[in-house]
């Protein structure tokens, strides 16, 4: 007698499928159902886009001119000499001209996307001429804020990397897309994107044998086992590489992964300033095996949670060393902007894909978004209360904000718990069971 196996998420899947069928245009009517689809679309994206476009000119305001001190200019300098002088600038430093490209190219993405109805050259046209405007009203600015630097290049580079965005947004619209290309999980992908960004920073690798020496040395000379950071990083590209098959599917990320761990290891060697040391070759070496573990696996969700939350915590209190004693910095992005860009990037890179990370698996473990949020939250302004004892770091509320923009990035894009079948654990053994035997007829 043959059992029969069901699933009741497969079954609704089905009834579901069954009630598309009937509801389904017929071919005349396709036309005017593919267009009221693209234009639910629009409107749909557009509500999306809206608050992170707020979100992101508020960031590019307060990060260009703080610190909020404005005074007119020089006695004998008038505005069109300091313009002159100022187009002229040479750029601060290649940190400058990427934070600049990276700060305008979602300006000019979100610009595109919340103009529906309009064709795609003329959405990357208004997002470039937006960023422009912007940038120059910036700069301007600037030549009366205190501390501030004007420069012909920020405009130049503000303005290409938001060309960039809506080229981006353009290609999705002239797809009929309504949106950019998108993957399967947007906010994963984004942490993906936020991780290699913190890993591969400065970008530009070197040809020169000695620098290559020196990043392997803490390697070879001197290898010292550091048991808390190993442990962070493993933890980190165990989520990288659960990250990236929920972004990109199974079979992609089986390829991708590993090349990107390895690309990743390459990139300490090739790096001017990096160093290759024994935690991140043993993190590696454990995380691949561990994720390959874990993947597909019911429990996953949780015990990723377990691993991210100790990833957090090794991070806000590292060195553990509770000997100093300072107040806390309510001004938001006081240690970025009052040190250097380059370092400011990476960290906030960095923090970017611990702090994300964290929610996304919380939300994949059954959390709403507001318990997430606030979780993650608190862990993270507990980290920052502590570093007011620990040495060299920066004890600020910074961090925190960052989280709560993360959470506004996930509402855009909602980050949803796996599906589970119901089925007992023996009607999987016998589902499994039934695949090897029809494996074996195929190939007798």
């Amino acid at each position: 007698m043959r059992r029969v196996l069901r699933c009741p998420i497969a079954d609704s899947r089905l009834e579901l499928l069954s009630i598309t069928e009937e509801h389904r245009p017929k071919a005349g009517d396709r036309g005017a159902a593919g267009g009221s689809r693209r234009l639910s679309t629009e409107v749909m994206t557009r509500g999306r886009a809206l608050p992170l476009l707020a979100l992101i000119t508020g960031f590019i305001l307060y990060g260009s001119l703080h610190p909020f001190t404005f005074r007119p200019l020089p006695d004998g300098v008038a505005l069109h000499d300091a313009l002159v002088a100022a187009w002229r600038a040479a750029p601060v430093s290649r940190g400058d001209v990427l934070a600049n490209l990276l700060l305008y190219a979602p300006f000019g993405l979100l610009v595109a996307i919340v103009l529906p109805g309009w064709r795609p050259a003329a959405r990357i046209a208004a997002a470039t001429a937006a960023a422009f405007l912007l940038s120059v009203s910036i700069e301007v600015a600037q030549l009366h804020d205190t501390g501030r630097t004007s420069s012909g290049w920020d405009v130049l580079c503000n303005t290409f990397g938001a060309l960039i965005g809506a080229v981006l947004a353009g290609f999705g619209a002239a797809r009929g897309l309504g949106e950019p290309p998108t993957v399967r999980d947007p906010v994963a992908l984004t942490l993906l994107l936020a991780w290699f960004g913190y890993r591969l920073h400065p970008y530009l690798p070197s040809m020169d044998l000695q620098t290559w020496r020196d990043n392997l040395k803490p390697l070879l000379l001197t290898p010292v086992f550091e048991p808390v950071r190993t442990l962070a990083l493993a933890a980190a590209w165990i989520s990288v590489a659960l990250l990236a098959e929920a972004a990109l599917g199974r079979r992609a990320a089986r390829l991708l992964v590993p090349l990107g761990m390895v690309g990743a290891l390459a990139a300490e060697v090739l790096i001017p300033g990096k160093r290759l040391t024994t935690a991140e070759v043993v993190a590696v070496g454990f995380a691949l095996p561990a994720a390959t573990l874990l993947r597909g696996r019911s429990p996953t969700p949780a015990v990723m949670v377990a691993v991210m939350l100790g990833a957090v915590l090794a991070e806000r209190l590292e060195p553990f060393d509770f000997s100093a004693s300072r107040e806390f910095g309510w001004l938001p992005f006081a240690s970025l902007l009052g040190g250097s860009r380059d370092a400011g990037l990476a960290a906030i890179l960095g923090k970017t894909f611990l702090f994300g990370s964290l929610l996304w698996w919380l939300l994949r473990a059954g959390a709403r978004l507001p318990l997430a949020t606030a979780t993650t939250a608190t862990v993270v302004l507990a980290g920052s209360l502590a570093q007011t004892r620990i040495p060299g770091r920066s004890a600020e509320i910074t961090d925190t904000l960052l989280v709560l923009a993360l959470a506004l990035l996930i509402r855009a894009y909602p980050v949803t718990a796996p599906e589970r079948c119901a089925a007992s654990w023996r009607d999987r053994a016998a589902m499994a069971l039934a695949r090897r035997r029809r494996r074996r007829r195929r190939i007798a």
